[in-house]
């Protein structure tokens, strides 16, 4: 098989779409072990928790410009990871789903190490 299509399916493997209240859909990315090793060996974990919010998510769905800015239109905005960025870091609401996602994605990843490892 061609390494892009590989490379193409292990990517996508590891993105996960969350559903946050009613409306609003992000799609994240799972660390990989090597993430979760440096940033462990680099920060603490509520930094690791914080940095997989504002660099894991990659993409979003049926969020409006309301959502974002006071008084905003009720017109879908395309993402972007800076406007994110920016704008996670004052929507404290939003994070416990997305770490929570985080969190199943992570421990999914090790039971599928450990099956495949044999404990």
């Amino acid at each position: 098989m061609d390494p892009n299509v590989i490379l193409a399916s292990l990517l996508k493997g590891r993105r996960k779409e969350v559903r946050v209240g009613e409306r609003m859909i992000f799609t994240i990315v799972r660390p990989t072990e090597m993430d979760i090793i440096r940033a462990r060996n680099a920060v603490g974990e509520v930094e690791i928790g914080l940095k997989m919010l504002q660099d894991k998510v990659v993409g979003w769905d049926k969020v409006l410009e309301s959502d974002i800015l006071p008084g905003g239109a009720n017109d879908p905005v395309a993402f972007d990871s800076i406007l994110y960025a920016q704008w996670i870091a004052d929507r404290p609401d939003l994070w416990p789903p997305l770490f929570a996602a985080f969190q199943e994605a992570i421990e999914a990843r090790s039971k599928e190490l450990g099956a495949v490892s044999g404990n």
